[in-house]
């Protein structure tokens, strides 16, 4: 009787088991899909926009721009382009110390090469801090903390740039609003949606009672036009991110000198960013405007298509900066500058994200791999242990 209920429970047990490497496996097949997709709108919206930039204007001539430049500002650029990188990596190892868990500056400097890689090939910058969050994982980062770090850090990098914003405002008003009606629309739209993000992370961290009570009749409603299927595990789902924001909330609070020193890196990180378009300027030999102006100009243009649902603001950045660089820069270079500053503040970025991220995914799995085998490796002389005991 022992035996049968034994053998029982070990086929409920596989079943079990089986079951749950089956809905891995599709979620893991979902992720993949959702990943090959994500390239291949990038890759597409890249060919379409290049393409239309190319097909009326000379490849020769540009060429014959770039051989001109100025080799020093250039450098200078790509050593903002590092600095924006290093800076991410810094604040992440300084939040992740903080929650109590000690990462090298090499580990941030992954953690942040995953985020920028994954925001920047995917609409909206969605799939950055999910990943982001993913790999900490993987590392034993917990969702608790990874969830705290990636709130601060949104919040705070949001702030930021409204208040660059509001300083672009102040002291170059004139030559952001001479852009024309489209941009101006474009811009006040980015400062609106920036404003609701950072509105709507306070809200979620510091009204958990009203959010509930709202989630419970969105969710009562949904479950009414059949929307829902299973709107208890939709608010159980809720209610655990509400947890997590609460405590966010509660660590931001008891914690503020460490969103200072988080807000000042990040605004070096963004100066750093937004200063490659000046020395760009500079390296094609221009020297009308002042440095305020070309990187005022940066932060309207990011600040217009930061909540646009264009990867990396493939095609919208180009348009963007090609209209602004040509009064700017002339009609002649206003192209060759475009494209430059794209190379360096974004490419060259997203390729070095890119390799930093397929490098520490192949790490991952020989990890996860190594442990596998060990594993079985433990298994088989487990049965093999067993075998000579019932032989003895």
């Amino acid at each position: 009787m022992e035996g049968i209920i034994r053998l029982t429970i070990s086929v409920e047990y596989c079943k079990i088991n089986e079951k749950y490497k089956n809905k891995n496996r599709e979620n893991k097949m979902k992720d993949k899909k959702k990943y090959i997709y994500s390239i291949v709108f990038f890759v597409i919206l890249f060919v379409l926009t290049y393409w239309a930039i190319f097909k009326d204007n000379s490849i020769t001539e540009i060429i014959e721009v770039f051989k001109d430049v100025n080799v020093l500002y250039i450098i200078i650029a790509f050593g903002l382009a590092g600095i924006f990188l290093v800076t991410n990596g810094i604040y992440m190892k300084k939040i992740l110390k903080y929650l109590g868990y000690k990462i090298s500056l090499w580990k941030g400097f992954v953690y942040s090469c995953i985020e920028f890689y994954f925001s920047g090939i995917t609409p909206s910058s969605t799939g950055g801090q999910p990943a982001q969050m993913y790999y900490m994982r993987k590392d034993k980062v917990p969702l608790s903390a990874s969830s705290i770090a990636v709130l601060l850090i949104t919040a705070i990098y949001k702030l930021v740039l409204i208040v660059l914003g509001i300083f672009a405002l102040i002291f170059n008003a004139k030559l952001i609003i001479s852009n024309g009606t489209v941009f101006n629309i474009i811009f006040a739209f980015g400062m609106l949606m920036n404003f609701l993000i950072i509105f709507g992370c306070m809200f979620l961290m510091f009204s958990k009672k009203l959010v509930k009570k709202i989630s419970k009749k969105i969710i009562k409603l949904l479950a009414k036009l059949r929307i829902s299927k299973s709107p208890e595990k939709l608010l159980e789902k809720i209610e655990r991110h509400l947890e997590d924001y609460a405590k966010g909330a509660k660590y931001i609070k008891e914690n503020m000198g460490l969103s200072v020193k988080v807000f000042l890196l990040t605004l070096i990180q963004r100066v750093s960013m937004f200063s490659i378009g000046y020395f760009v300027y500079r390296a094609l030999g221009q020297s009308t405007y002042g440095y305020f102006d070309i990187m005022f100009i940066q932060v309207a243009i990011a600040l217009a298509i930061d909540s646009l649902p264009f990867p990396g603001g493939i095609g919208i950045s180009e348009v963007m900066l090609t209209m602004i660089y040509t009064k700017i820069f002339g009609e002649e270079l206003g192209l060759p500058a475009m494209l430059l500053t794209r190379i360096v503040s974004y490419y060259f970025i997203l390729l070095v994200s890119g390799i930093t991220t397929m490098a520490n995914h192949i790490n991952v799995m020989k990890k996860e791999n190594k442990k596998k085998k060990n594993k079985e490796n433990k298994e088989e002389i487990i049965e093999s242990k067993e075998k000579i005991e019932e032989e003895i």
